[in-house]
């Protein structure tokens, strides 16, 4: 199934490697690229694409996310400052995920990649269905919070910067609807065991049957002789 996606940036050069880059992978189609609100908003309302990749630079950019959250479409906003506010003002805003300065191509590609995945349709626990909506990286990331690692050993760990690092912390804590670090730990350690208990059970083959009066406990008896 391709996902369709649209980007809103005023940069040209911006808008020939996006649109390059996204148009190039496999299940991804670049169906329209704008560089002003006016515009931007007209293809959210009337193309109504399944994803906008869109620039936190551009004027007017959250009157556009806004649009975009009244027509059901996911958003992803890159070149965000490393500063709690913007971040904040995207997550008001209807942002799926948000990308700093700092964001590479992988992690362009895990927001696209996690913006076209389906919401879980079977009832979970509340809270954990939103692990199954994280990245790969920040699966990666979170597994890292678990074991107690600061932001500083995380960005070691994975060898990234911290200001990445601390996007991917707020990416997924946001997606797990908590703003502890130890309650999202708490999630991933629950979704695992939710998951153990969902695996089917191993089957014994060397007792394909049980006999009659066979209870558990006995041990048969060889016979005499």
């Amino acid at each position: 199934m391709i996902t369709t996606v649209a980007i809103f940036t005023r940069l040209r050069l911006f808008q020939e490697l996006l649109s390059s880059f996204v148009g190039s992978r496999p299940a991804f189609a670049v169906i329209a690229v704008s560089a002003s609100e006016m515009e931007a908003t007209r293809v959210v309302v009337t193309q109504q694409p399944d994803v906008i990749l869109i620039d936190a630079g551009l004027p007017g950019v959250w009157n556009v996310t806004d649009a975009a959250a009244q027509a059901r479409v996911r958003t992803i906003v890159f070149g965000l400052a490393d500063n709690p506010h913007p971040i904040e003002s995207a997550c008001r805003h209807g942002c799926r995920d948000v990308l700093l300065t700092s964001a590479t191509a992988r992690d362009v590609v895990d927001a696209l990649e996690a913006a076209r995945r389906p919401a879980p349709q079977r009832a979970e626990r509340p809270g954990t269905s939103g692990v199954s909506a994280l990245t790969s990286r920040e699966l990666d990331v979170l597994a890292l919070v678990a074991r107690g690692l600061s932001n500083k050993e995380i960005a070691g760990e994975l060898t990234v910067s911290v200001p990445t690092v601390k996007t991917h912390v707020h990416n997924l804590l946001h997606k797990l609807g908590t703003r502890r670090r130890a309650d999202a730990a708490r999630l991933l350690h629950v979704a695992a065991g939710d998951a153990a208990l969902e695996a089917p059970p191993v089957r014994h083959l060397g007792v394909v049957g049980r006999e009659p009066g066979f209870e558990r406990g006995e041990r048969q008896q060889a016979p005499a002789g």
